[in-house]
């Protein structure tokens, strides 16, 4: 695709076309979820760090009541009425976390140390776009991709998963699209669990060899297992069934090693 069908394509729908492949081929987290779920982690893991006071009172409030947006409003009335002598204070600290939440929410390009990788792939799990089916493929390609992969692997698809990490940090700042999570036992009957990491780029092989430097040079991690590259920004099933077959094969093939790697690391 050329810049200037790129720049047609970003008029007509105000998105990348790369972002609209993403979108159209994996799915898309439900954003407002995402970032609340992320506010919060973000608030208790930094309000650890500068004021015990603060956390104790947090941590209590959320257990209590759950969070919500004026929690930290509520948390700081609480200080101000119990402990007076400590408000102001408390009051700075709030805002130079609110500061800091705000920036990583609007630059999610930012790798945020704060929060593993584990932590955040959970985060992404309850960020789903339909809670009552997350889990399941969302988009015609990750349905019919999801169908191919247990097909060839005879599994049950119950314990195959799928989920779409588009819009989240790990997207942005890690190179996860989306991911598979399968689970398994191992040959002693153990149960056992392997995440897919997908990462789908209209981008050709230099140009996204390039991002993913970028991205490193950053502080970013590049984790994808199976990077898919599309030509075009919707799936069409006829058009697309050697590509599909393709990166069938290939989630198949990580499949196969990481079940070996981790048949190895427990010998």
């Amino acid at each position: 695709m050329s810049f200037q069908e790129d720049r047609i394509l970003e008029k007509i729908f105000g998105e990348k076309p790369g972002q609209l492949a993403e979108k159209n081929y994996l799915g898309s987290i439900n954003e407002a979820t995402y970032n609340e779920i992320i506010k919060e982690k973000l608030y208790t893991e930094f309000l650890k760090k500068e004021n015990l006071r603060i956390f104790n009172y947090f941590v209590k409030e959320t257990k209590n009541n759950g969070y919500k947006s004026n929690t930290s409003s509520i948390v700081l009335n609480k200080i101000k009425i119990e402990v007076p002598e400590i408000y102001k204070d408390c009051q700075k600290t709030i805002e130079k976390i609110e500061n800091r939440i705000t920036n990583l929410i609007k630059n999610k390009n930012i790798f945020i140390k704060e929060i593993s990788i584990n932590n955040q792939l959970e985060i992404v799990k309850n960020s789903q776009p339909n809670k009552k089916i997350a889990g399941d493929p969302i988009t015609e390609f990750t349905k019919d991709l999801k169908e191919n992969i247990v097909n060839n692997l005879d599994i049950d698809p119950l314990d195959l998963k799928y989920y779409t990490a588009v819009g989240s940090h790990l997207d942005y700042s890690s190179g996860i699209d989306a991911f598979f999570s399968l689970e398994y036992k191992d040959e002693q009957g153990r149960g056992r669990n392997i995440l897919i990491f997908i990462d789908i780029t209209m981008d050709n092989i230099i140009n996204k060899n390039e991002k993913i430097a970028d991205k490193e040079r950053n502080g970013g991690k590049y984790l994808a297992d199976v990077i898919m590259f599309a030509e075009e920004v919707d799936y069409k099933r006829e058009r697309d069934i050697f590509k599909l077959s393709l990166y069938t094969q290939k989630i198949i093939q990580q499949i196969k090693e990481k079940k070996e790697k981790d048949k190895s690391s427990l010998n």
